[in-house]
């Protein structure tokens, strides 16, 4: 049985929920599928880890950005219109009739028509006859390439290539309690977690400015929480 295939059986029935926010949405499921099976570190699976943009917080947000989240380590990114190979990770955009705020799943098989995959939401994990109606691409896990080799390691970085890439990686959100915004800016490379009220707006503050970070995007408490708790054990793996 092929890697691919033990994944969907094990993962079909399944409420999966990376974040524990917003509960098992279809984003949960590439998360997992990038973690577990094709070895990506999660933090690149969020889906503005690579930018923001008009759909920023959507799933085809990892698509639109892939390349910038540095997802051409594990994925080739492909367009629309070439057939899908199982194991292909496939994106429909944000506004498209079938999937209005987008949609990402797992391919099994392409049947010209019609795209089967492992998908979530609606219900839980499950394998699914998808329309190609609003795809607007692939990525394609290098490791199930035939002729693929796995890179050697990575050369010693120096520190100012190391706090270039932490500099890029740090993001802002905030969220909204008791009538107040609250402001995060986090680095999930290096653990860094810096939470204040914003007296200047969600998306304006110079603290935020200081950080280089792009436009906040909202989220909720329970969300905040987690990055919170992130941070902490990125900290603690550094120790």
């Amino acid at each position: 049985m092929s890697k691919l295939q033990h994944y969907i059986n094990q993962a079909r029935g399944y409420f999966i929920d990376m974040d524990a926010v917003y509960g098992a949405q279809c984003w949960d499921l590439w998360s997992h599928y990038a973690v577990n099976v094709i070895g990506v570190p999660v933090a690149q699976t969020y889906t503005n880890f690579g930018g923001y943009g008009a759909h920023q917080g959507y799933a085809c947000n990892v698509y639109h950005h892939a390349a910038a989240a540095g997802l051409t380590k594990w994925f080739d990114i492909l367009p629309a219109n070439v057939p899908a190979r199982p194991g292909d990770v496939a994106f429909w955009d944000y506004g498209t009739p079938a999937y209005p705020w987008s949609h990402v799943a797992i391919v099994e098989r392409d049947t010209g028509g019609q795209l089967v995959c492992l998908t979530q939401n609606p219900g839980r994990t499950q394998t699914a006859a998808l329309t190609k109606r609003g795809l607007i691409g692939y990525l394609r896990p290098k490791q199930f390439n035939p002729a693929y080799t796995a890179p050697a390691p990575a050369k010693a970085q120096t520190q100012t290539t190391i706090e270039e890439i932490e500099h890029m990686r740090t993001a802002g959100f905030y969220y909204v309690k008791d009538g107040k915004t609250i402001n995060v800016i986090v680095n999930p490379v290096s653990g860094f977690f810096h939470e204040y009220e914003a007296n200047d707006g969600a998306y304006n503050s110079p603290v935020a400015a200081a950080f280089g970070t792009a436009s906040f995007a909202k989220i909720s408490e329970s969300h905040a929480r987690k990055l919170e708790l992130d941070a902490l054990k990125a900290r603690t793996r550094a120790k």
